[in-house]
């Protein structure tokens, strides 16, 4: 917590820590920051409006510098969970399917689920629905926990295998079902892990 406060209160005139240390205390999950709006954030009487407006562009920077690129193909699955900036904060688990075709290029993105702080439920053959309908050769799965702790849990790994093998009977093809809490991320397939600010991915690739 203490480099996320002097992280903070460099984004404040006079790198004011009491005050960086208050909101903090304030939002109780440091999370939250990324979701308050620059009113929000005057609201709680501890920002100035240029501050406010400071703190967001940061996130706006973060958001978009971790955001994979259209044209990449997802072939390591932190490229993949870069695809879905808004898993990274959201206080609700949240599904989301991305389509792909042969080439692991994203064909689109979609949150098919939203649900309570700990879990989140979708028919299977709703969900592959929605990838066939796309026109897609693959796909992928990506959800979030709010807990902050990436690890696959084993229902998302049984979920994972049920998924995968209903895709194949229709020529689909399930590549990951990435985990993501934060700037963390942990696949259910490869059994990988990883920190987003990684700069690069390492050499091991998405399972297929």
């Amino acid at each position: 917590m203490d480099a996320l406060t002097s992280a903070l209160s460099a984004l404040l005139d006079g790198r004011d820590r009491d005050r960086a240390a208050g909101l903090l205390a304030q939002l109780v999950d440091p999370r939250a920051l990324a979701r308050l709006s620059p009113a929000d954030l005057v609201a709680t009487q501890l920002v100035r409006p240029h501050e406010a407006a400071r703190i967001a562009a940061a996130f706006t920077l973060v958001s978009h510098a971790l955001e994979a690129r259209p044209s990449v193909a997802l072939d390591h699955p932190a490229l993949v969970a870069r695809l879905v900036p808004e898993l990274r904060t959201s206080p609700l688990e949240e599904l989301w399917l991305v389509t792909v075709d042969t080439r692991l290029r994203p064909l689109s993105r979609e949150r098919v689920a939203l649900g309570g702080p700990d879990r989140c439920a979708v028919s299977t053959p709703a969900l592959l629905r929605r990838a066939v309908a796309s026109g897609a050769s693959g796909c992928f799965l990506l959800h979030n926990h709010p807990s902050g702790d990436p690890t696959p849990s084993a229902l998302d790994r049984r979920f994972t295998a049920e998924v995968r093998r209903r895709a194949a009977e229709l020529e689909l093809v399930l590549h990951d079902h990435v985990v993501v809490a934060g700037l963390r991320w942990a696949s259910c397939t490869t059994r990988t892990a990883g920190v987003l600010l990684d700069e690069e991915p390492p050499a091991d690739r998405c399972a297929s």
